[in-house]
């Protein structure tokens, strides 16, 4: 009975070992998804003119990308006069710059994997070994 017992848990061990071994080797080795921060550079203003740009995130190799919860901070500058929101995942900053100057800022993107299944978790293994963060540094020129 022992020996049976102790069979049954050793394959079950195995199993699961298993199972997390290829989902490591899928999910960080071969396609791993990862938060990316798509837009490369923005565009200049003008002060007194009203201003508009998005900058677009997404998670590489995964076709489910919009179903994931984007969180985005900035930290830096902005000219006087502009503000930032978010919708979905895009950043858009908007405004009427009322300074000129040149203006660095960090984008930071924090995701969160979508909720899938019955169960009250996140599927976390979409994002390999806690790789959920990114930054880009944007500058904004608003010349005189």
């Amino acid at each position: 009975m022992k020996k049976t017992l102790l069979l049954c848990i050793s394959l079950i061990s195995i199993a699961t070992l298993t199972t997390s071994c290829a989902e490591f080797f899928e999910d960080c080795l071969f396609w791993p998804a990862k938060p990316n921060i798509k837009t490369a550079s923005i565009p200049q203003g003008n002060v007194n003119t009203y201003y508009y740009t998005e900058i677009e995130a997404e998670i590489e190799n995964d076709p489910d990308d919009l179903n994931y919860y984007y969180d985005f901070d900035v930290e830096g500058e902005l000219p006087y006069g502009l503000e930032y929101w978010t919708y979905d995942n895009i950043l858009i900053i908007e405004g009427t710059p009322q300074e000129t100057g040149t203006f660095s800022f960090t984008v930071e993107l924090y995701v969160e994997a979508p909720y899938r299944g019955n169960d009250d978790e996140s599927d976390d293994n979409n994002i390999c070994l806690g790789n959920d963060i990114t930054h880009k540094t944007f500058t904004l020129r608003v010349p005189n």
